[in-house]
């Protein structure tokens, strides 16, 4: 496929997939792509210099070479092993963060009456809200020191346990974050709605258990298309409540979960002590607390998504796209729509529909310089 759809030479180059997602528009697409190189040079100036992210038919797969992960693997991994306290430091700094700019400039969206504002001011927001919370929520693409840190601790670990298997067991056990998951925290709101659900022979609900619903689709809904699904809609979660409240399946409360994410915990903290190594015990740490980190941020993107997409439909409206044709632009036609109404031939669109389309990132090096350049002085 991918052969099919780029025109990098992939016979020289053997890849890696970095991810593959549902995205039901391209411009999500084109911010995985941008997502993907994201870097913060005092953590990972070390990182992918050549990716490809492939959008078709509402799939986005992502790669890298092998030989680039293998980089990271290799000298990223270093870093962690060795316990670089510079390295360590900055990504403790980046592990914390309070949204503050994020959520103004998703108030800046609700604020703005989208039907009567100027072409101008939409397309203004469409851009603020693509490229802020990228650059504000992803500093830089956390599966790159995810994949480098898992390396660290496997080369660690082979010194108590040599096979493979076994070892991937052990590590699964040394990971706990001591805390729910965005994912978790949901499903056990989502028992306070069950216990107030009474469905009548139609499947109906009750007017406090439709509110009760309402009031936690707007909290979680969100948190479903982080990287450019759509959000799930109310019906689908009040199909959701109506398989919970039919199965006998005892809804988890949120002391039971609780309890269990301690005790999951606690036998993490007492295996790293019966190991007694001050490197896993710094990095199990670390890992843990980056995957709730990377949790929070999706969550957070997932929000920013929804404006996003309330944006895309205001243009379909307005410019007299359907949402579909306009679900296959990207950022600059975009804004040419917006502010010159220029619109894609149907030509376009439909090998954008039928073939896909692809980013590629090529940072190769060329040497000896064969490039023409045509300098002129002013």
């Amino acid at each position: 496929m991918l052969k099919t759809t780029t025109n990098i030479p992939f016979d020289d180059k053997h890849w890696r997939r970095i991810n593959m997602r549902s995205v039901s528009h391209l411009l999500g697409a084109e911010m995985l792509h941008n997502l993907y190189n994201r870097h913060w040079a005092r953590i990972n100036s070390l990182r992918f210099r050549h990716t490809v992210t492939t959008y078709k038919q509402g799939i986005v797969e992502a790669y890298a070479p092998i030989d680039e992960w293998q980089y990271l693997q290799n000298w990223l991994s270093k870093k962690f092993v060795n316990l670089d306290s510079v390295l360590i430091r900055e990504i403790e700094a980046i592990m914390n963060p309070d949204y503050k700019f994020v959520d103004e400039i998703i108030a800046k969206v609700n604020d703005s009456d989208l039907a009567k504002i100027s072409d101008d001011e939409l397309g203004l927001l469409l851009i603020d809200i693509m490229d802020y919370p990228l650059g504000e929520i992803y500093k830089l693409n956390v599966v790159q020191i995810e994949y480098s840190l898992n390396y660290a601790l496997h080369k660690i670990l082979e010194e108590y346990e040599p096979n493979l298997e076994d070892r991937n067991l052990l590590l699964a056990k040394l990971i706990s974050p001591g805390e729910l998951t965005v994912s978790q925290i949901e499903e056990v709101a989502f028992t306070d709605v069950i216990r107030l659900a009474h469905s009548t022979s139609d499947g109906a609900f009750n007017t406090e258990t439709l509110e009760a619903l309402n009031n936690h689709y707007a909290q979680f809904a969100a948190t479903h298309c982080a990287y450019g699904e759509n959000p799930p809609t109310i019906e689908d979660y009040k199909n959701k409540l109506q398989l919970a409240v039919q199965s006998e399946n005892k809804p988890i409360t949120k002391e039971e979960a609780a309890a269990e994410v301690k005790r999951q915990h606690e036998q993490s903290k007492a295996l790293l002590s019966r190991l007694n190594d001050s490197r896993l015990d710094m990095l199990c740490d670390l890992m843990s607390r980056i995957g709730v980190f990377r949790d929070k941020n999706k969550a957070k993107l997932g929000e920013t998504v929804v404006k996003r997409l309330e944006i895309l439909s205001e243009i379909s409206r307005r410019k007299q796209v359907t949402l579909e044709d306009v679900n296959l632009y990207l950022m600059s036609e975009l804004t040419d729509l917006i502010e010159k109404d220029v619109k894609l031939s149907a030509d376009v669109l439909k090998t954008r529909q039928e073939k896909g389309v692809s980013f590629v990132r090529n940072e190769d090096v060329i040497s000896p310089l064969f490039i023409s350049i045509d300098v002129t002085s002013q």
